[in-house]
């Protein structure tokens, strides 16, 4: 069985007698039970039914209560499609208007493995009878297991309009990343967490992923999701609230590599048929984070570190993460027009310029060697500003850092001869942490503060600015993050 269209009439106030559920992952609207002898048993609806459309308004791009308002109207047209036809394994013909129509396929590549994700119903791919958790083999006859995900999206691409994509039954294991600017919800994590013993643990973190990009790490254990405590709730409880999070979702881990409890915000989400990723920092801005090859950011011209002032004549300046993308999701049509700066930085003036005594102080360079065992902390945290200054925050006195004669206030520079001023703070994070043996850090320090004993000067000076010019890749996604190593 297909799809097919059950037409009737209702009067008000007349129940259907049916149970209906979004799945939140696939986005598909199904009919979960239906009672016996119901006006939804008459008309024609099975359970298993996935909705398609209601009187010629695509069920895909709505919410379950406007579903569940559009079902109330007098007279019905509803386009459902058989569940029999779910996850048939073996080839699939594809059928497209045009080479350059969408198929409605999103999937992930893992270890050789293409996994579908997401699949359009109202699109040629669910029309042919792919699936979401089916495991893409062969494309036009082409084994695509030793292929990348660009080589596969290539094959798929340039197939044409009629074409055999072969999938076999599958699971998927984590959910991948990637939202629409035009369809409906949130960028899926890109985690996967297990429950037992009343706690709840991340088991595997994608580093494409949402989840990943806001600082979650495999075996964090997960503590409060926006707010909320989650210590010994229902497992699908907690699913629920990770996916009902929204664009700020909050979370607060308790990480077992540093016995430290970290609390981190989304900031950040992939528009993936723009091909691009933007960030909202705390200061308000909209920056590109990412540009994916041969999409259609790429096209237009914008870079990595790009600020998005307007979309579609709207300022974007202050908004908050939703609110850019539901500007993204409203009507613009096939064309999604942005005013964007290309090198933004920040300026202060000041007001005592003229005066014969700058009120900016300088700070010398020095460089220290810090000696450590394996799994031995620093005894020391980092805190990354606005600027994108990594600070030493606090210091534990038994720690080698401070042994080392590195203090709190003071900036660090450069570890190993490799500067850190470009990097990100995750990626400074790692640096130290997976660094053994004979760390070189290099510092600076206010000049007027005596320097590090038996540390080498290095005899130059730098400005404190009270500006910041550099390239667009200085502006941290996280602009007060702290973490302790």
């Amino acid at each position: 069985m297909g799809s097919r269209t059950i037409e009737f009439k209702r009067s008000p106030n007349t129940p259907l007698g049916m149970t209906i559920e979004t799945d939140e992952e696939t986005r598909l609207t199904k009919v979960k039970q239906i009672n016996h002898g119901s006006l939804g048993d008459s008309a024609g609806f099975s359970e298993g039914d996935i909705l398609v459309s209601i009187n010629g308004a695509k069920v895909y791009a709505m919410q379950l209560d406007e579903v569940l308002e559009a079902l109330k109207a007098k007279e019905l047209k509803v386009e459902v499609q058989s569940s029999s036809t779910n996850a048939n394994s073996g080839k699939k013909f594809i059928k497209k208007a045009t080479a350059d129509s969408p198929l409605g396929l999103g999937f992930a590549t893992e270890g050789g493995v293409a996994t579908v994700f997401r699949c359009d119903p109202t699109m040629p791919a669910y029309e042919a009878g792919i699936r979401v958790g089916n495991v893409i083999t062969h494309v036009n006859g082409k084994d695509i297991s030793d292929l990348s995900h660009e080589q596969i999206l290539s094959a798929i691409k340039g197939a044409g309009t009629n074409f055999t994509i072969n999938v076999e039954s599958g699971a998927v294991e984590a959910m991948p990343v990637g939202i629409s600017s035009q369809h409906d919800g949130n960028e899926p994590l890109g985690i996967m967490i297990v429950s037992e013993d009343g706690e709840t643990r991340i088991t595997k973190c994608k580093k494409t992923g949402a989840g990943y990009r806001m600082g979650l790490r495999k075996d964090d254990v997960l503590l409060t999701v926006n707010g909320a405590n989650i210590k010994g709730q229902d497992h699908s409880m907690i699913l629920g609230a990770l996916q009902a999070g929204g664009f700020e979702l909050l979370v607060s881990v308790h990480r077992p590599k540093d016995g430290q409890v970290h609390k981190f915000k989304n900031r950040s989400t992939i528009i993936q048929d723009l091909g691009c990723t933007i960030e909202v920092t705390k200061k308000g801005l909209v920056q590109v984070k990412d540009v994916l090859i041969k999409s259609a950011a790429e096209a237009a011209g914008l870079k990595i570190g790009d600020v998005i002032l307007e979309l579609n004549g709207k300022s974007v300046l202050k908004k908050s993460l939703t609110e850019v993308v539901n500007i993204l999701r409203s009507d613009l049509g096939p064309e999604v027009p942005m005013i964007v700066c290309s090198r933004p930085h920040e300026v202060v003036l000041e007001r005592d310029f003229g005066s014969s005594k700058s009120s900016r102080s300088s700070r010398t360079k020095y460089s220290v060697e810090i000696s450590r065992a394996k799994g031995q902390s620093l005894g020391m945290s980092l805190i990354t500003d606005e600027n994108g200054s990594h600070i030493i925050g606090k210091i534990d006195e038994a720690g080698p850092a401070f042994k080392a004669g590195i203090r709190s206030e003071d900036h660090l520079v450069a570890i190993n001869g490799i500067k850190m001023s470009k990097r990100d703070h995750e990626s400074v994070l790692q640096t130290l942490s997976e660094t053994i043996g004979t760390l070189s850090i290099s510092i600076s320090r206010i000049s007027a503060s005596p320097g590090p004993h038996g540390a080498q000067n290095s005899k130059s000076e730098e400005k404190v600015a009270d500006s910041s010019s550099g390239s667009p890749s200085d502006m941290q996604p996280d602009d007060f993050d702290e973490a302790v190593f």
